[in-house]
Protein backbone atom coordinates (compact mmCIF):
# COMPACT_ATOMS: atom_id res chain seq x y z
CA UNK A 1 0.00 0.00 0.00
CA UNK A 2 1.44 3.46 -1.08
CA UNK A 3 -1.31 6.20 0.03
CA UNK A 4 -3.00 8.56 2.25
CA UNK A 5 -5.08 7.72 5.42
CA UNK A 6 -7.33 9.86 6.68
CA UNK A 7 -8.31 8.73 10.21
CA UNK A 8 -9.88 11.57 12.80
CA UNK A 9 -7.76 10.31 16.16
CA UNK A 10 -10.78 9.60 18.75
CA UNK A 11 -10.18 7.16 21.39
CA UNK A 12 -12.33 4.23 21.47
CA UNK A 13 -13.06 4.25 17.32
CA UNK A 14 -11.19 0.73 16.77
CA UNK A 15 -8.99 -0.23 14.25
CA UNK A 16 -8.52 1.63 10.54
CA UNK A 17 -8.24 -1.40 8.18
CA UNK A 18 -6.22 -1.20 5.11
CA UNK A 19 -5.47 -3.84 2.09
CA UNK A 20 -2.45 -3.99 0.44
CA UNK A 21 -2.81 -2.96 -3.40
CA UNK A 22 -0.01 -6.00 -4.07
CA UNK A 23 0.11 -8.97 -1.99
CA UNK A 24 3.39 -10.16 -0.94
CA UNK A 25 5.32 -13.25 0.16
CA UNK A 26 7.23 -12.51 3.54
CA UNK A 27 9.27 -14.30 5.31
CA UNK A 28 10.38 -13.36 8.83
CA UNK A 29 13.06 -15.58 9.21
CA UNK A 30 15.23 -13.58 6.10
CA UNK A 31 13.30 -10.67 6.29
CA UNK A 32 12.34 -7.52 8.13
CA UNK A 33 9.21 -5.68 7.29
CA UNK A 34 9.46 -1.86 7.57
CA UNK A 35 6.63 0.45 7.25
CA UNK A 36 6.82 4.31 7.44
CA UNK A 37 4.07 6.40 8.63
CA UNK A 38 3.92 10.50 8.08
CA UNK A 39 1.58 11.95 10.35
CA UNK A 40 0.54 15.68 10.43
CA UNK A 41 -1.23 16.58 13.51
CA UNK A 42 -1.71 19.84 15.14
CA UNK A 43 0.10 19.91 18.59
CA UNK A 44 1.75 16.79 18.17
CA UNK A 45 4.73 16.09 20.59
CA UNK A 46 6.92 13.39 22.07
CA UNK A 47 4.18 13.49 24.92
CA UNK A 48 1.38 11.95 22.21
CA UNK A 49 -0.05 8.63 22.33
CA UNK A 50 -1.47 8.84 18.89
CA UNK A 51 1.21 6.34 17.30
CA UNK A 52 3.38 5.02 19.18
CA UNK A 53 1.59 3.31 22.06
CA UNK A 54 3.13 0.58 24.11
CA UNK A 55 6.60 -0.82 25.14
CA UNK A 56 7.73 -4.13 23.73
CA UNK A 57 10.86 -6.21 25.79
CA UNK A 58 12.98 -6.20 23.12
CA UNK A 59 14.89 -2.73 21.94
CA UNK A 60 15.00 -0.67 18.70
CA UNK A 61 11.55 -2.21 17.38
CA UNK A 62 10.81 1.26 15.98
CA UNK A 63 12.32 4.70 15.19
CA UNK A 64 10.18 8.24 15.42
CA UNK A 65 11.09 11.74 14.04
CA UNK A 66 9.40 15.28 15.10
CA UNK A 67 10.07 17.82 12.94
CA UNK A 68 8.15 21.32 12.53
CA UNK A 69 10.17 21.95 9.31
CA UNK A 70 10.53 19.06 7.35
CA UNK A 71 8.16 16.66 5.58
CA UNK A 72 9.20 13.48 5.49
CA UNK A 73 8.81 10.90 2.71
CA UNK A 74 7.57 7.39 3.92
CA UNK A 75 8.78 5.86 0.50
CA UNK A 76 12.00 7.32 2.00
CA UNK A 77 12.99 6.62 5.24
CA UNK A 78 14.97 8.80 7.73
CA UNK A 79 17.64 7.49 9.42
CA UNK A 80 17.50 10.16 11.87
CA UNK A 81 15.54 10.42 14.80
CA UNK A 82 15.42 8.23 17.89
CA UNK A 83 15.13 4.39 18.11
CA UNK A 84 12.36 2.85 20.66
CA UNK A 85 11.95 -0.04 22.57
CA UNK A 86 8.33 1.41 22.22
CA UNK A 87 5.71 -0.09 19.09
CA UNK A 88 3.46 1.02 16.79
CA UNK A 89 -0.35 0.85 17.51
CA UNK A 90 -0.50 -1.11 14.50
CA UNK A 91 -1.08 -5.34 14.11
CA UNK A 92 -1.10 -7.28 10.72
CA UNK A 93 -2.59 -10.14 9.21
CA UNK A 94 -0.95 -12.55 7.53
CA UNK A 95 -2.47 -15.49 4.73
CA UNK A 96 -1.33 -18.97 3.36
CA UNK A 97 0.55 -18.49 -0.05
CA UNK A 98 -2.26 -19.05 -2.93
CA UNK A 99 -2.40 -22.81 -4.22
CA UNK A 100 -1.24 -22.62 -8.02
CA UNK A 101 -0.02 -19.36 -9.85
CA UNK A 102 -0.83 -16.06 -8.76
CA UNK A 103 0.48 -12.97 -11.04
CA UNK A 104 0.59 -9.28 -9.87
CA UNK A 105 1.74 -5.88 -11.71
CA UNK A 106 3.42 -2.86 -9.55
CA UNK A 107 2.81 0.09 -9.39
CA UNK A 108 -0.61 -0.04 -10.03
CA UNK A 109 -1.89 2.86 -11.27
CA UNK A 110 0.92 5.08 -11.89
CA UNK A 111 1.23 8.96 -12.61
CA UNK A 112 4.06 9.88 -14.45
CA UNK A 113 3.55 14.00 -13.63
CA UNK A 114 4.41 16.72 -15.96
CA UNK A 115 7.33 16.25 -18.00
CA UNK A 116 8.80 18.18 -20.24
CA UNK A 117 9.09 17.61 -24.51
CA UNK A 118 12.42 16.66 -25.30
CA UNK A 119 13.04 14.44 -22.25
CA UNK A 120 11.49 11.33 -20.81
CA UNK A 121 10.38 9.51 -17.28
CA UNK A 122 11.24 6.04 -16.48
CA UNK A 123 9.02 3.73 -14.02
CA UNK A 124 10.02 0.35 -13.18
CA UNK A 125 7.34 -1.96 -13.14
CA UNK A 126 6.96 -5.75 -11.30
CA UNK A 127 5.51 -8.85 -12.70
CA UNK A 128 5.58 -11.02 -9.71
CA UNK A 129 3.95 -14.77 -9.09
CA UNK A 130 3.09 -14.45 -5.45
CA UNK A 131 1.32 -17.82 -5.72
CA UNK A 132 2.69 -21.85 -5.42
CA UNK A 133 2.71 -23.00 -8.80
CA UNK A 134 4.23 -21.61 -12.08
CA UNK A 135 2.47 -18.77 -14.56
CA UNK A 136 3.31 -18.00 -18.35
CA UNK A 137 3.32 -14.25 -18.83
CA UNK A 138 2.06 -14.69 -22.50
CA UNK A 139 1.96 -11.09 -23.50
CA UNK A 140 2.92 -6.79 -22.54
CA UNK A 141 1.65 -4.10 -24.30
CA UNK A 142 0.63 -1.03 -24.20
CA UNK A 143 -3.25 0.09 -25.42
CA UNK A 144 -5.40 3.02 -25.18
CA UNK A 145 -5.96 6.62 -26.28
CA UNK A 146 -2.21 7.83 -26.14
CA UNK A 147 -0.19 4.47 -26.27
CA UNK A 148 2.32 5.98 -28.18
CA UNK A 149 3.35 8.52 -25.71
CA UNK A 150 4.30 5.55 -23.62
CA UNK A 151 7.16 2.59 -24.84
CA UNK A 152 8.39 -0.67 -22.85
CA UNK A 153 12.24 -1.27 -22.82
CA UNK A 154 13.52 -3.88 -20.84
CA UNK A 155 11.77 -6.82 -21.10
CA UNK A 156 12.33 -10.40 -21.42
CA UNK A 157 10.95 -11.79 -24.62
CA UNK A 158 7.09 -13.44 -23.78
CA UNK A 159 5.93 -15.77 -23.46
CA UNK A 160 8.06 -16.35 -20.39
CA UNK A 161 7.78 -18.21 -16.99
CA UNK A 162 7.57 -17.35 -13.43
CA UNK A 163 8.26 -19.74 -10.29
CA UNK A 164 6.53 -19.20 -7.21
CA UNK A 165 7.86 -16.05 -5.58
CA UNK A 166 9.90 -14.85 -8.79
CA UNK A 167 9.01 -11.70 -10.26
CA UNK A 168 10.40 -9.94 -13.85
CA UNK A 169 10.90 -5.77 -14.31
CA UNK A 170 11.04 -3.70 -16.93
CA UNK A 171 10.88 -0.23 -17.91
CA UNK A 172 8.01 2.22 -19.09
CA UNK A 173 9.27 5.28 -20.69
CA UNK A 174 7.31 8.04 -21.21
CA UNK A 175 8.35 10.89 -23.89
CA UNK A 176 5.62 13.57 -24.04
CA UNK A 177 4.92 14.84 -28.02
CA UNK A 178 1.30 16.12 -26.94
CA UNK A 179 0.68 19.09 -24.35
CA UNK A 180 -1.46 18.25 -22.14
CA UNK A 181 -2.70 15.48 -19.94
CA UNK A 182 -2.86 11.90 -22.05
CA UNK A 183 -3.42 8.05 -20.61
CA UNK A 184 -2.63 4.97 -21.51
CA UNK A 185 -3.24 1.38 -20.44
CA UNK A 186 -0.58 -0.94 -19.38
CA UNK A 187 -1.53 -4.69 -20.00
CA UNK A 188 -0.31 -7.74 -19.00
CA UNK A 189 -2.38 -11.36 -19.46
CA UNK A 190 -1.21 -14.12 -18.04
CA UNK A 191 -1.93 -18.10 -18.88
CA UNK A 192 -3.39 -18.73 -15.15
CA UNK A 193 -7.03 -16.94 -15.18
CA UNK A 194 -6.18 -16.23 -18.53
CA UNK A 195 -6.44 -12.45 -16.86
CA UNK A 196 -5.75 -8.71 -18.81
CA UNK A 197 -3.86 -7.30 -15.51
CA UNK A 198 -4.98 -3.61 -16.87
CA UNK A 199 -2.50 -0.86 -15.34
CA UNK A 200 -3.54 2.76 -16.21
CA UNK A 201 -1.01 5.23 -17.04
CA UNK A 202 -1.17 8.86 -17.31
CA UNK A 203 0.87 11.91 -17.37
CA UNK A 204 1.25 15.53 -18.59
CA UNK A 205 3.49 17.14 -21.52
CA UNK A 206 4.57 20.19 -21.13
CA UNK A 207 6.36 22.34 -23.94
CA UNK A 208 8.57 25.12 -22.44
CA UNK A 209 8.98 27.23 -25.71
CA UNK A 210 7.48 30.39 -24.97
CA UNK A 211 5.87 31.13 -28.13
CA UNK A 212 2.74 33.60 -27.38
CA UNK A 213 2.91 36.89 -25.42
CA UNK A 214 2.72 38.88 -23.09
CA UNK A 215 5.17 36.22 -21.16
CA UNK A 216 4.50 37.02 -17.49
CA UNK A 217 6.42 34.83 -14.57
CA UNK A 218 5.70 36.01 -10.82
CA UNK A 219 7.42 32.80 -9.09
CA UNK A 220 4.17 32.61 -7.09
CA UNK A 221 4.49 28.49 -7.68
CA UNK A 222 4.48 27.99 -4.11
CA UNK A 223 8.18 28.14 -3.21
CA UNK A 224 8.99 25.64 -6.49
CA UNK A 225 11.19 27.04 -9.73
CA UNK A 226 8.88 27.39 -12.09
CA UNK A 227 8.79 24.13 -15.02
CA UNK A 228 10.79 25.76 -17.79
CA UNK A 229 13.14 27.70 -15.70
CA UNK A 230 16.74 25.71 -15.03
CA UNK A 231 19.85 26.27 -12.26
CA UNK A 232 22.88 26.82 -14.49
CA UNK A 233 24.81 23.26 -12.93
CA UNK A 234 27.93 24.91 -14.40
CA UNK A 235 27.41 27.93 -11.84
CA UNK A 236 29.31 28.07 -8.11
CA UNK A 237 25.81 28.10 -6.26
CA UNK A 238 22.22 28.17 -6.84
CA UNK A 239 19.46 30.93 -6.94
CA UNK A 240 17.26 30.73 -3.93
CA UNK A 241 13.02 30.97 -4.60
CA UNK A 242 12.14 32.59 -1.64
CA UNK A 243 9.28 34.63 0.53
CA UNK A 244 9.51 36.94 3.18
CA UNK A 245 12.87 38.98 4.22
CA UNK A 246 16.35 37.28 3.34
CA UNK A 247 18.11 35.55 6.12
CA UNK A 248 21.19 38.48 6.73
CA UNK A 249 20.35 41.97 8.06
CA UNK A 250 20.93 44.78 6.06
CA UNK A 251 20.77 43.02 2.59
CA UNK A 252 18.31 41.95 0.43
CA UNK A 253 14.00 42.34 0.15
CA UNK A 254 12.06 42.33 2.83
CA UNK A 255 8.95 40.88 0.65
CA UNK A 256 8.60 40.13 -3.18
CA UNK A 257 7.69 43.04 -5.62
CA UNK A 258 4.12 42.02 -6.42
CA UNK A 259 2.30 41.14 -4.38
CA UNK A 260 4.19 42.61 -2.59
CA UNK A 261 3.43 40.81 0.77
CA UNK A 262 6.11 38.42 2.79
CA UNK A 263 3.53 35.80 1.48
CA UNK A 264 4.92 36.48 -2.26
CA UNK A 265 8.06 35.43 -3.34
CA UNK A 266 10.68 36.37 -5.41
CA UNK A 267 14.53 34.87 -6.23
CA UNK A 268 17.55 36.18 -5.03
CA UNK A 269 21.30 34.71 -4.11
CA UNK A 270 22.30 34.40 -0.37
CA UNK A 271 25.43 35.63 -0.47
CA UNK A 272 26.58 34.49 2.99
CA UNK A 273 29.29 31.88 2.73
CA UNK A 274 29.15 32.66 -1.14
CA UNK A 275 31.50 36.33 -1.93
CA UNK A 276 32.30 36.82 -5.01
CA UNK A 277 30.70 33.56 -6.30
CA UNK A 278 28.34 33.44 -9.25
CA UNK A 279 24.78 31.94 -9.79
CA UNK A 280 23.10 31.30 -12.80
CA UNK A 281 18.89 30.58 -13.58
CA UNK A 282 17.76 30.02 -16.97
CA UNK A 283 14.57 30.67 -18.64
CA UNK A 284 12.38 28.84 -20.08
CA UNK A 285 13.03 28.69 -23.95
CA UNK A 286 11.85 31.69 -26.31
CA UNK A 287 10.07 32.03 -29.76
CA UNK A 288 9.66 35.58 -30.43
CA UNK A 289 9.63 35.82 -33.99
CA UNK A 290 6.01 36.61 -33.71
CA UNK A 291 7.48 40.06 -32.05
CA UNK A 292 7.41 43.07 -33.63
CA UNK A 293 9.87 45.26 -30.95
CA UNK A 294 10.82 42.03 -28.35
CA UNK A 295 11.32 43.84 -24.98
CA UNK A 296 12.14 41.95 -21.59
CA UNK A 297 11.00 43.65 -18.66
CA UNK A 298 11.74 42.45 -14.58
CA UNK A 299 11.79 44.30 -11.08
CA UNK A 300 15.21 43.72 -9.87
CA UNK A 301 16.56 44.68 -5.66
CA UNK A 302 20.16 45.34 -5.25
CA UNK A 303 20.37 46.95 -1.36
CA UNK A 304 23.53 46.32 0.49
CA UNK A 305 27.07 47.73 1.32
CA UNK A 306 29.04 45.12 -0.12
CA UNK A 307 26.33 44.53 -3.52
CA UNK A 308 27.85 42.56 -6.30
CA UNK A 309 26.66 42.57 -9.79
CA UNK A 310 23.50 41.29 -11.50
CA UNK A 311 23.72 40.82 -15.15
CA UNK A 312 21.44 39.27 -17.89
CA UNK A 313 22.46 37.45 -20.58
CA UNK A 314 21.12 36.34 -24.04
CA UNK A 315 21.87 33.50 -26.29
CA UNK A 316 20.43 33.06 -29.95
CA UNK A 317 21.48 29.04 -29.91
CA UNK A 318 19.98 27.61 -27.36
CA UNK A 319 22.62 28.32 -24.57
CA UNK A 320 25.71 27.45 -26.32
CA UNK A 321 27.18 31.12 -26.55
CA UNK A 322 26.31 33.72 -24.55
CA UNK A 323 26.39 37.87 -24.63
CA UNK A 324 25.47 40.69 -22.35
CA UNK A 325 22.07 42.16 -22.46
CA UNK A 326 22.16 44.21 -18.97
CA UNK A 327 24.39 44.68 -16.46
CA UNK A 328 24.16 46.41 -12.84
CA UNK A 329 26.31 46.88 -9.77
CA UNK A 330 26.46 47.99 -6.29
CA UNK A 331 24.29 49.22 -3.97
CA UNK A 332 20.79 50.68 -5.45
CA UNK A 333 18.96 51.44 -2.08
CA UNK A 334 16.22 49.05 -0.36
CA UNK A 335 13.76 49.26 -2.89
CA UNK A 336 12.14 47.36 -5.93
CA UNK A 337 13.44 48.80 -9.55
CA UNK A 338 11.85 47.99 -12.91
CA UNK A 339 14.26 47.24 -16.31
CA UNK A 340 12.86 47.40 -19.54
CA UNK A 341 15.73 46.39 -22.21
CA UNK A 342 15.18 45.67 -26.14
CA UNK A 343 15.77 41.97 -26.84
CA UNK A 344 18.44 41.28 -29.67
CA UNK A 345 16.58 38.93 -33.08
CA UNK A 346 16.71 35.18 -32.38
CA UNK A 347 16.81 35.44 -28.21
CA UNK A 348 15.87 32.44 -27.41
CA UNK A 349 17.39 31.91 -23.94
CA UNK A 350 17.82 34.41 -21.10
CA UNK A 351 20.04 34.11 -18.40
CA UNK A 352 20.00 36.16 -14.70
CA UNK A 353 23.58 36.05 -13.51
CA UNK A 354 24.05 37.16 -10.42
CA UNK A 355 28.01 37.47 -8.48
CA UNK A 356 28.08 38.58 -4.90
CA UNK A 357 30.58 41.09 -3.37
CA UNK A 358 33.27 40.68 -0.98
CA UNK A 359 30.76 39.46 2.20
CA UNK A 360 27.41 39.10 3.13
CA UNK A 361 25.81 42.38 2.56
CA UNK A 362 25.04 40.78 -1.07
CA UNK A 363 21.48 39.46 -1.36
CA UNK A 364 20.34 40.70 -4.79
CA UNK A 365 16.58 39.58 -6.44
CA UNK A 366 14.43 39.98 -8.79
CA UNK A 367 10.92 38.87 -9.64
CA UNK A 368 8.01 39.67 -12.23
CA UNK A 369 9.85 38.82 -14.91
CA UNK A 370 7.82 39.75 -18.50
CA UNK A 371 8.57 39.39 -22.41
CA UNK A 372 6.23 41.33 -24.78
CA UNK A 373 5.88 43.63 -27.78
CA UNK A 374 6.88 46.51 -27.06
CA UNK A 375 4.19 49.59 -28.62
CA UNK A 376 4.33 52.37 -26.46
CA UNK A 377 6.81 55.16 -25.24
CA UNK A 378 8.43 54.76 -22.20
CA UNK A 379 10.07 57.89 -20.43
CA UNK A 380 13.68 56.90 -18.37
CA UNK A 381 15.88 60.04 -16.73
CA UNK A 382 19.53 59.15 -15.80
CA UNK A 383 20.81 59.51 -13.41
CA UNK A 384 17.74 59.41 -11.08
CA UNK A 385 18.37 61.14 -8.33
CA UNK A 386 21.32 63.71 -7.54
CA UNK A 387 23.08 64.71 -4.32
CA UNK A 388 24.74 68.14 -4.94
CA UNK A 389 26.04 68.48 -1.06
CA UNK A 390 26.13 71.27 0.96
CA UNK A 391 26.62 74.72 -1.47
CA UNK A 392 27.07 77.68 0.56
CA UNK A 393 24.52 80.86 -0.16
CA UNK A 394 25.83 82.28 -3.42
CA UNK A 395 28.29 80.12 -4.60
CA UNK A 396 27.19 77.85 -7.54
CA UNK A 397 27.35 74.09 -7.62
CA UNK A 398 28.48 71.72 -9.23
CA UNK A 399 27.02 70.74 -12.75
CA UNK A 400 25.35 67.69 -13.03
CA UNK A 401 24.08 66.72 -16.37
CA UNK A 402 20.35 64.60 -16.64
CA UNK A 403 19.74 62.68 -19.88
CA UNK A 404 15.91 61.89 -21.02
CA UNK A 405 15.55 58.49 -23.16
CA UNK A 406 12.51 57.50 -24.74
CA UNK A 407 13.44 53.36 -24.03
CA UNK A 408 10.34 52.15 -25.45
CA UNK A 409 8.74 52.68 -28.82
CA UNK A 410 6.72 55.72 -30.56
CA UNK A 411 7.06 59.07 -29.65
CA UNK A 412 7.28 60.30 -26.27
CA UNK A 413 6.58 63.79 -25.84
CA UNK A 414 7.82 65.92 -22.91
CA UNK A 415 5.63 68.78 -21.52
CA UNK A 416 7.38 70.38 -18.99
CA UNK A 417 11.00 70.23 -17.24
Amino acid sequence: FDGDVNLELVSGTGWLEITLDVPFIFDPTTTNLVVAVDENSPSYSSGSDEFLCDQDVRANVSRYYYSDSTNLDPAAPSQAGTVSSYYPNMRFEFGDIPAGALITVSPNPHDFGTVIFQTSSTQVFTIQNIGSGTGDITSVTITGTNAGEFAIQNLASTPFSLESSASENFDVVYTPTIEGAVTANLEVVDNVTRQTHIIPLSGEGFDPVVSTFPYEEDFEDGGALPIGWTQDVADDFDWIIYAGGTPSSATGPTTDHNPGTSAGYYLFTESSGNNGNTANVISPPLNISSLTNPYLGFWYHMYGAAMGTLNVDYSTDGGANWANLWTLTGDQGDLWKQAIVELPAGTNLLRFSGTTGTSYTSDMAFDDVSVFDLDYPIFSVSPESKDFGMVNAGYVSEEETFTITNVGAGVLSITNV
